[in-house]
């Protein structure tokens, strides 16, 4: 939201604001004397300079409907003779309202912070919160990955993040398609569209396991339709290996209902 435009305060406007600073909506009555023209004025120049608002759209068309009117030309409508009835007598009065002040008056919420400075809270956010931020973490931000991206790059430069850590083999990249293992925020696994390279990171053999589970969960529930994975850090995952990461990787892989075949484990 942006902030109101800024105009000449006066102690009208001040008086105002201060009571609409208190919290909840107010009536007109409640902020000035009905036959104030001069808060009624200063309402108006609050609202159209942003700082105020009201629950109805009805004093907007009062105003808009006197603006063709002259100065003392007021529209008269035929009266009709009052009916004498019992109960006239009983019934209140109806209190006359200005239909230009109706409903009720808020000011509005402090600004947002600049664009900027507001990316720069949500990239921290989002690194605290996930470990690793993908562009899936920025669905739904305003202005997207792009402006992330930007801040991300800003961190990187200052030494405060890395895109991805050290690991041996094919490197990883941002690639349409590619998933990214989290267990508790930590970077367990990449892997390539279709599961084709798998990156294993530094992780205990629980996180490893937990990893493949979630591979699996993705196949049982139709997000995936399969996965072949045919090399993990850069060599064939059905190659001979005495790399501890990697047979534990295959473990992990296998426990998930991965099957072997010719090109490497799949599962369906």
């Amino acid at each position: 939201m942006a902030p109101g435009t800024e105009i000449e305060f006066t102690g009208t406007h001040r008086e105002l604001l201060d009571t609409l600073g208190n919290g909840g909506a107010y009536f007109f009555r409640q902020l000035a004397p009905e036959d104030s023209a001069d808060a009624k004025r200063a309402l108006w120049e609050l609202i159209w300079a942003g700082w105020v608002t009201g629950d109805t759209f009805a004093p907007v068309r009062a105003i808009l409907g006197n603006a063709g009117r002259k100065p003392g030309g007021a529209h008269r409508q035929r009266q009709r003779p009052p009916r004498l009835s019992r109960y006239s007598v009983a019934r209140p009065q109806a209190r006359t309202v200005d239909p230009t002040v109706a409903g009720r008056w808020s000011a509005l919420p402090p600004a947002e912070p600049e664009s900027t400075v507001r990316a720069h809270f949500q990239a921290e956010l989002l690194l605290n919160r996930y470990g690793v931020v993908t562009r899936g973490a920025a669905d739904g931000l305003p202005g997207g990955f792009a402006t992330l991206y930007k801040v991300l790059t800003a961190f990187e430069e200052a030494g405060r993040c890395q895109p991805w850590p050290e690991v041996s083999g094919h490197r990883p990249g941002r690639k349409a398609g590619a998933l990214v293992a989290l267990v508790d925020g930590e970077l367990v696994w990449f892997l390539e569209r279709g599961g084709k390279s798998l990156l294993a990171f530094d992780a205990t053999p629980e996180q490893h396991r937990a990893a493949a589970g979630a591979l699996s969960d993705l196949v049982s529930a139709g997000r995936l339709q399969s996965l072949l994975i045919e090399k993990v850090n850069g060599e064939p995952v059905l190659a001979p290996t005495t790399e501890a990461d990697r047979a534990v990787v295959h473990t992990a892989l296998a426990d998930a209902g991965f099957s072997r075949t010719p090109r490497g484990l799949r599962l369906r």
